[in-house]
């Protein structure tokens, strides 16, 4: 099975793209302002030395963007999940170098006065042109990296940490005048050029890949609520049609990022995993009621609009190397399991899942999987974390389990989904078994 989205040429080309980029930004900042470091004179140092973090700080942003723009060329490389912890790490780096720059600057334009720092900071605010709003800009980056912050350790909803990511374009808007305004660096005609093609690739990216894409697609295909079954307690399966989805290209494993336009959730967009393998007729989502907004999809209307962001997510079968598979699912981390497996079974392959969960009640579309294995050589093992009455499996998915149940695991490719904890428990067993990265794929459904 030739493995598509492993093309070792295509992360080449990316990283390229971002070094040369980089290497062009740094280049105008040394041919300009850079030189004055060799100068020896300490503000002319600190003004040279506060520029390129600006410079440095824009430049992570615009790549910010990239990646949180769901950017497809981008996308199908690493994988959104990839993508979005990248993006949190950037993210911390990008006020020191925010606040450093006026510091810098400020310290500069005070050396051999009488002033301090602070009283060239407020004078600059005040009297030059768009430094008032580039003040306004780099303290709008700070309150949201702030946010984001707390929304990751606090486990806020997905709506705020969207909602808080606005602030990003607005501070964009405030500072930009100020980078061609008051730069050094972007006197000359071919400078402004450049760094406003490089503005215009991002923005262009942004919003063709985050809003004009989706729209299309849904606007294409009418995507529409047919119905909604109730699997077991708390969990439910959205049946969405729409017009010609022979042509709407999905995978099973993948993911989209669902909008569904009625009067109580049109404000909100969340990531949902297919629950069966594509077809012509529907699109399937199985939703489990975690105690936020997922305890009103059961009260979704049929007819209901969806506005449908992707399929986004590498957790496809395209990226196997080996022909036999292992597939580990745990809770409601079957859905794009199931999918999975269900293409398997109709591609014939030798594929074996084990399924964790803590009662049998929790056995998200159990009965499925059971119909699959005895109409197929799909082969399911159960293990139960919290059930005495489960005469199978019990405990949690150890080593032990994992070579006991699939002695042949050396020989599959493995395909991961389920809570986090659960998750690194598994993938620090099969790393202790042995188990080559290459040949383990997960991941993380956190934007």
């Amino acid at each position: 099975m030739r493995n598509m989205n492993r093309n070792p040429w295509r992360k080449c080309a990316i990283y390229a793209l971002f070094l040369i980029n980089l290497v062009v930004v740094v280049g105008i900042w040394y041919t300009h302002s850079g030189v004055a470091l060799a100068s020896g004179r300490t503000p002319a140092s600190l003004r040279s030395l506060s520029n390129i973090s600006a410079i440095s700080a824009v430049y992570l942003i615009l790549i910010q963007l990239l990646l949180i723009g769901r950017t497809a060329w981008i996308e199908k490389t690493f994988g959104l999940d990839k993508l979005s912890r990248l993006h949190h790490w950037l993210g911390l780096g990008i006020p020191v170098l925010i606040i450093i720059h006026p510091i810098l600057l400020s310290v500069g334009a005070a050396w051999g006065t009488n002033k301090t720092w602070l009283d060239m900071w407020w004078r600059m605010a005040n009297y030059i042109e768009d430094v008032g709003k580039a003040t306004i800009a780099a303290g709008l980056f700070i309150v949201l990296v702030v946010l984001s912050i707390l929304i990751v350790y606090k486990k806020l909803k997905y709506e705020t940490w969207f909602y808080t990511h606005l602030l990003m374009y607005l501070a964009i808007l405030l500072a930009f005048g100020h980078q061609l305004g008051s730069g050094d660096d972007f006197k000359e005609a071919w400078t402004r050029v450049y760094w406003l093609m490089l503005y215009a690739f991002v923005l262009f990216n942004l919003a063709y890949y985050r809003f004009i894409l989706p729209v299309w697609s849904t606007w294409k295909h009418g995507f529409v609520v047919d119905h909604v079954e109730q699997e077991s307690k708390g969990v439910w399966s959205i049946y969405i049609k729409g017009k010609d989805l022979g042509s709407f290209k999905v995978k099973a494993g993948q993911f989209f990022i669902l909008r569904f336009l009625d009067k109580e959730n049109w404000w909100q967009a969340h990531p949902f995993s297919l629950s069966c393998a594509p077809n012509k007729d529907f699109l399937r989502i199985t939703i489990k009621d975690l105690g936020d907004f997922t305890s009103r999809m059961g009260q979704i209307k049929p007819g209901t609009r969806v506005l449908i962001d992707g399929p986004h997510g590498t957790f496809v079968v395209d990226k196997a190397r080996k022909e036999r598979f292992l597939l580990i699912a745990g809770g409601i981390g079957i859905t794009p399991v199931r999918s999975l497996a269900q293409e398997l079974v109709e591609r014939k392959s030798d594929t074996v899942l084990l399924y964790a969960f803590r009662t049998e009640q929790d056995a998200v579309l159990k009965d499925e999987l059971d119909v699959m294995a005895q109409q197929s050589g799909l082969r399911v093992a159960c293990v139960i974390s919290n059930d005495e009455k489960w005469e199978g499996e019990k405990g949690s998915l150890d080593k032990e389990k994992i070579q006991r149940l699939t002695p042949d695991f050396m020989d599959r490719e493995i395909y991961l989904c389920g809570p986090p904890p659960m998750t690194k428990t598994v993938l620090t067993a099969l790393h202790d078994l042995g188990v080559p990265k290459s040949q383990i794929h997960f991941e993380r459904f956190s934007l």
